[in-house]
């Protein structure tokens, strides 16, 4: 009977560790920021219909460049230590961190404690910004100047989503006004 019992740890070990698992996503939205403690996670998962067959996660994209909110149809999934979630299309990617300066998950954790490991969300330029090669900002100036420019990026972006929806009305227009 132990060796069954090992047989099965080991299995179960061995899919934990596995580089990354798929569920049903079903629903997909950028966010600025993750939550950040139990009440928070709760409430967002809410806030996005995540029901009893469906987990919320709050993770990286695979090129690290934003976070998004997701519900994926996928049950009983826990994480092994040492590595962080990450969605690349609808599969969720399991990422080494231990390289990471701090932050990285030190003990198995399922995807509804993923709140406990912040480091795993911090992200900017294409990396996690607890790795040591992650290039960051160095003095206020700096920062200031980022921001600065990140605000710039999103009023243009809002710009040109309001220029699109108006040239696409424009054209849907002309064409019910020519028959």
């Amino acid at each position: 009977m132990e060796i069954g019992g090992l047989s099965i740890y080991l299995t179960i070990l061995f899919i934990q560790k596995s580089a990354s698992f798929s569920g049903n996503v079903h629903y997909v939205q950028t966010v600025t920021h993750c939550p950040q403690d139990k009440t928070e996670w709760n409430i967002r998962s809410a806030a996005i219909n995540c029901n009893v067959t469906s987990e919320y996660m709050c993770l990286a994209n695979e090129k690290r460049t934003s976070l998004l909110e997701i519900c994926i149809t996928i049950s009983g999934t826990s994480i092994s230590p040492g590595l962080c979630a990450v969605l690349n299309k609808s599969n969720v990617d399991l990422h080494s961190c231990d390289h990471f300066t701090d932050g990285c998950p030190d003990r198995f954790y399922n995807l509804k404690e993923m709140f406990l490991y912040p480091k795993c969300a911090a992200i900017g330029d294409g990396c996690f910004l607890a790795e040591p090669s992650c290039v960051r900002p160095t003095s206020n100036s700096q920062m200031s100047t980022m921001t600065k420019q990140s605000t710039e990026m999103q009023t243009e972006s809002k710009k040109a989503g309001a220029h699109s929806i108006t040239l696409c009305y424009v054209s849907i227009s002309d064409q019910f006004s020519k028959r």
